[in-house]
């Protein structure tokens, strides 16, 4: 452990042995966090922001070699583009998942979904992928370097709410007296990228008057984080609109043209007549079984509806990289 882990550690420790220290720090850190809007809802009231909750926070940054900070951000595009080969590489997939497919409804429904899509002619040559690539610090007594834990290829959730601890983190590290300089505390931009990226995806579809689908669950406790999403999307375009549906609302409701692949969905949320057309979906859901409204495995039309290949709308979750 460094100097910074080793600071922290005895800091923690004399927080728990100083009761009023800590009740002192703790009133601090919930009342900035309240006002920077770090919730969640509760799980008696998943549906609605009446009553919120904090969201779990570390009270301090977690130290981490530079060096290692900045190879994860080297390396990152790299990866990036590791994880989109393979999700198009139908063949490698195949021989990957052949024994998962046998044993696994799931699996072999988005397989089959897959299968189907590629079997039709390529409506949209274009996918949006907003990867969450998650690392641990590992220490030994030789090393301490960053290890990774798993790549998120839908649903990457948390882009938003962090934003806001870098910031965070420089005021508490003072009331603490820490030996530690604030600057050094890293920056998350993660959120204004992908507000840039769904804007980017939207223009490329060329409709002005088409709208960014959100894809949610119907009980979504973590909508907060969601909003920021939608806020930096409109904040990067202020003339594009953000609608949120869910899997069921598009199994009812959601229309894909025959003809020219385009997807609509209905407008619920003003008193215009006529169906709003998606120009890019972006899923918040559907990477369990149960994230389905009629059927365990995902074949149905809710799925197909906003894929890749069979719409005009770029998504940001096509099954390649939802089996990946």
């Amino acid at each position: 452990m460094g100097d910074s882990g080793k600071r922290q550690w005895n800091v923690a420790r004399e927080l728990i042995d100083d009761a009023e220290a800590l009740q002192d720090i703790g009133d601090k850190a919930r009342d900035w966090l309240l006002c920077h809007g770090v919730l969640i809802r509760t799980p008696d009231l998943p549906n609605s922001s009446a009553k919120v909750q904090l969201c779990t926070t570390f009270l301090l940054p977690c130290p981490m070699p530079r060096s290692e900070f900045m190879k994860a951000l080297e390396l990152e595009p790299a990866h990036n583009s590791l994880i989109q080969r393979v999700a198009w590489d139908t063949e490698f997939l195949r021989e990957c998942y052949k024994t998962v497919i046998e044993v696994d409804s799931f699996t072999r429904g988005l397989w089959n979904v897959l299968m189907k899509l590629n079997s039709e002619p390529l409506v949209q040559p274009v996918s949006l992928a907003i990867l969450r690539n998650d690392l641990m610090l590992h220490q030994n007594e030789h090393e301490c370097v960053l290890k990774q834990v798993e790549i998120n290829t839908i649903a990457s959730g948390m882009g938003g709410v962090p934003r806001i601890l870098p910031e965070f983190h420089r005021y508490i590290i003072p009331q603490l007296q820490l030996d530690f300089d604030p600057a050094n505390v890293a920056e998350n931009g993660t959120l204004e990228g992908i507000g840039k990226a769904l804007s980017q995806a939207w223009k490329h579809y060329g409709n002005e008057k088409a709208v960014v689908l959100f894809l949610v669950h119907p009980n979504e406790r973590n909508v907060f984080d969601q909003r920021w999403y939608e806020w930096a999307t409109q904040q990067s375009e202020p003339r594009l609109r953000v609608v949120r549906r869910t899997m069921k609302q598009m199994s009812e409701t959601g229309v894909l043209d025959a003809d020219t692949k385009r997807l609509f969905v209905s407008d619920v949320e003003t008193t215009r007549s006529g169906p709003l057309e998606v120009a890019v979906v972006y899923f918040r859901t559907g990477y369990a079984p149960g994230q389905f409204p009629s059927e365990t495995e995902p074949s149905g039309s809710s799925r197909r509806s906003a894929s890749r290949e069979s719409s005009n709308a770029t998504s940001l979750d096509t099954p390649p990289l939802h089996t990946d």
